[in-house]
This record gives structure tokens, sequence and C-alpha cells, in this order.
């Protein structure tokens, strides 16, 4: 039916919970409702993730030549969460004809809570951030995943289980490895817990 699933609810507009891999064939409405309805009958078929997946980054967060996003980190985050924000901008700085400015770069006491007119990238390392809360992760994993607002805009979650999971994921972003990934979500592995030795798919 060309939908994709998605790997993301929302529980209440300031506060989002994220589980892995809903089963495909669904879908969700996100910051509208809770509930996740089949996608073959989805009361907006422009909030579901047909048109984005991983391997389309970071096409999703750029317009007219500019990042149309903010990323977020918690105030209660390790430090490598706030090292891997500098990456993600500086990354998607060589994707832009403009330079990024710094309010692209945020913290969740700052913002408050989600505006649904914006895209958001989202990094969380075992529930540091306020506004999201990550899925249950095996040791020594994290999830990069997609999940469309109610308006069409996007968030990518960025959730790690230690301080090097997290890192990892953002290391895969910016070393292009999501352009493989042919869904909305994707499973870092970083057994060694060491920063850029991981596995992803």
């Amino acid at each position: 039916n060309g939908f994709q699933s998605l790997s993301t609810l929302i529980t209440n507009p300031n506060r989002v919970e994220v589980y892995p891999k809903i089963k495909e064939g669904w879908c969700k409405d996100v910051l509208k409702s809770i509930e996740v309805k089949p996608c073959e009958s989805p009361s907006n078929p422009e909030t579901t993730m047909q048109s984005f997946l991983l391997k389309d980054y970071p096409k999703m967060f750029i317009s007219n030549g500019n990042f149309d996003g903010k990323i977020v980190v918690g105030s209660n985050c390790p430090a490598s969460d706030t090292i891997g924000q500098s990456l993600l901008l500086t990354d998607l700085q060589g994707y832009v004809s403009n330079p990024i400015p710094s309010s692209a770069a945020a913290v969740d006491n700052e913002i408050g809570g989600l505006d649904n007119s914006e895209n958001y990238i989202l990094l969380n390392t075992g529930n540091c951030n306020s506004i999201t809360e990550g899925p249950q992760l095996s040791q020594n994993t994290a999830e990069i995943s997609l999940a469309s607002l109610s308006d069409g805009n996007l968030i990518l979650f960025i959730s790690g289980n230690s301080p090097v999971d997290t890192r990892n994921a953002v290391e895969a972003i910016v070393s292009g490895k999501l352009s493989n990934i042919n869904k909305p979500y994707a499973e870092v592995k970083s057994p060694s817990q060491m920063v850029g030795s991981y596995t992803i798919g």
C-alpha cells in the first residue's frame, strides 16, 4: 500500500515516547492521538511515513538551501550528546547554501515542548532529554527513527542506551551510513563500547 511502519507514538504534546518497530503496515498521526491506525485507512495520508525513509536524510531537513529544523539535546544529558549535536550541525552545513543559525542548536528546557510547525532532531541517551522518552533498548544499542508530526513536519530520533551508543548513532549519520537504510528506523550496535566501532542495520 506504499506506507511504512512508524516507530513512534506521542503521549502528549510536550513529551514524546518512542517505541521500536511498530509492526509493518501500521501508521500514526503523531501529536494527534496515541492510537495506532491501519495505514490502509489513514485519516491524513500526508502525515504518514510513505514519503521519507532514513536513506533520504538529510534532504527532509533542507528547504531553499537552508537547514530547516532544530537539533535538541537534554540539559541533563552527557557531554557526548552535545558533541553529537555539534557533529550533526557541522555535517549539515555541507548540504546547505547558507550558514546554519545558532538557534538551530537547542536544549530541551529552552524550547519547553514540540511545535508541530518545526522539524526536529532529538538526541537522547538513557532518557536524559525531557522532551522524549526513548525506547527500551538492549545493551550496546541505539535506535535512529523517523516520525511525522501532525502537519507533515518530521522528527529524527537518535536514542542510545549509553553515551557511546548515541555517539555512534551520530557517527553513522554523519558518515553517510543511512544512505542504504530503506526504512524509517535503524539500530546501531556498539558491542565494544568504543566510539567509531559499530554496525548499523
